[in-house]
């Protein structure tokens, strides 16, 4: 009996230790739950955000730097020349309106000036009478004038005009004048070679350009008549025709609106008729004097002078011509200059 009381009792341990291992098993699976159910609702501790580690900005490279600081340059730049020219564009308007006010209280000054009384006829100046073959224009005097070389001197200038369409610049040469050769109206020298405009134009040079022939610009142009046979420079826009297709009779017209204007007409020498007595009965009782027509073909020629005409007579050839100067305001020529160029240009084609 007693074995079998030590094998119930065994039994009984054993079926207790099995309980005893089911309860631990269930009790350690509710407190598994119990956990997940607490970091459920709980959740995670979130670090707060300023006990984070910052993230590092992100740097510019060299060549960002570059491209920004080129683009702050030319924006910078462009600020300044925007104000240099707004600034500039001020000081122009203001300066004009500066000279329209002067120009203005001129006007009405020179309204109330009394002008003297005209004198009855204002010297034109003679053609200059030229012999020398040099290549350079000889300063002579205050006035600038080349040398005559004993030949007819030529009787002082004109008294300076007082109207604006005349020499503003004291070189000799009218407005109009200017314009045709290109000088500068207030500048009686435009090359500086030491000769005035009107000087250089008088005596066949280009008064734009130091020691060059006027034959050699672009100003001028060579007339030539293939009937008398002769040559001469006229200025480049000024119209030469035939009047009435006979090329006897030669007009040339000034591309402006002066009314000024010349002529060459011409006749067959007659037997045993002198340039004398041809040019007397041409002259109309206006005293002539003798000149020499062309620097290089030296004509001997003689000239008139009335108050809207200058004239010069000369045999050329088997011709004797006149070559007019017709002035529209008495005494007052806008060519005058260029009537010299004319006649010092002239040369007999072969």
């Amino acid at each position: 009996m007693p074995n079998e009381q030590d094998n119930f009792q065994d039994q009984t341990q054993i079926d207790n230790q099995k309980m005893s291992n089911e309860i631990n098993t269930i009790v350690n699976q509710e407190i598994g739950k119990e956990k997940e159910i607490v970091i459920s609702q709980d959740a995670i501790h979130v670090m707060p955000q300023k006990f984070l580690p910052t993230s590092p900005k992100k740097q510019l490279s060299n060549k960002q730097k570059i491209i920004l600081g080129s683009i702050a340059f030319v924006v910078f730049l462009l600020i300044v020349v925007g104000s240099m020219l707004l600034f500039a564009n001020l000081s122009v308007s203001n300066n004009q309106a500066k000279t329209d006010q002067n120009n203005t209280q001129n006007q009405a000054n020179n309204q109330n000036i009394v002008e003297p009384p005209k004198e009855e006829e204002q010297s034109v100046p003679e053609v200059v009478a030229t012999t020398t073959t040099s290549t350079t224009p000889v300063n002579q005097g205050n006035n600038n004038e080349p040398a005559n070389n004993g030949q007819v001197t030529p009787p002082p200038p004109p008294p300076p005009p007082t109207s604006n369409n005349f020499d503003q610049d004291s070189d000799d040469l009218s407005v109009e004048e200017e314009l045709i050769f290109g000088t500068n109206n207030n500048d009686e020298d435009t090359d500086n070679d030491g000769y005035k405009d009107g000087v250089e134009v008088m005596n066949l040079y280009n008064p734009l350009l130091s020691n060059q022939a006027l034959v050699h610009s672009s100003l001028i142009t060579q007339f030539s008549n293939q009937t008398v046979k002769y040559l001469l420079l006229k200025p480049k826009n000024w119209l030469s025709q035939a009047i009435e297709g006979n090329d006897l009779e030669i007009m040339f017209t000034p591309d402006s609106g002066t009314g000024d204007f010349m002529s060459i007409s011409a006749e067959a020498v007659v037997a045993n008729q002198t340039l004398q007595a041809w040019a007397q009965s041409k002259a109309d009782g206006a005293t002539l004097s003798s000149l020499t027509l062309g620097k290089e073909a030296k004509i001997s020629a003689l000239q008139s002078k009335i108050a809207d005409a200058y004239t010069v007579f000369a045999k050329v050839n088997n011709y004797f011509i006149k070559f007019t100067y017709h002035i529209e305001t008495e005494s007052k020529p806008y060519f005058a200059n260029t009537y010299l160029m004319m006649l010092n240009s002239f040369s007999l084609l072969k």
